[in-house]
């Protein structure tokens, strides 16, 4: 069985951090057996800003700190991410390991209300 989530992080000032965009989710641990997981994201076209981001699960670091997030036009915020198009990582969890979706504004601006990044992520019975 399946289970997926939206995830949004609007107004990200510029150098500000999210240590973990899944925390508190039934999404941050893998269940009781292995999990294939899937995340995808993008980011609204901002001048001078520049959302990246890092994903750990366990001990793995499966996308490294600084990957940015592909971008969509800001004219039309809160478009994607598109699963056809904007996949960050796929890989195999095993139980317990703790999944961390970091993300920084490594740019010099701020998003706006109501942009920013969004991310979709699954979890996948193997």
């Amino acid at each position: 069985m399946a289970a997926s989530q939206r995830f949004r992080v609007d107004n990200l000032a510029a150098g500000a951090v999210v240590v973990n965009v899944l925390a508190g989710t039934m999404f941050e641990f893998v269940a009781e057996r292995p999990r294939a997981v899937r995340m995808w994201g993008v980011q609204d076209t901002i001048a001078n800003a520049n959302i990246v981001v890092n994903v750990t699960y366990g001990t793995v670091t499966a996308v490294e700190d600084g990957f940015p997030l592909p971008t969509v036009p800001a004219a039309v915020p809160g478009d994607g991410p598109l699963r056809n198009e904007h996949e960050l990582v796929s890989f195999m969890a095993r139980p317990g390991a703790r999944i961390k979706l970091a993300c920084r504004n490594a740019g010099t601006a701020a998003h706006g209300a109501g942009l920013g990044a969004r991310f979709l992520v699954e979890h996948q019975d193997f």
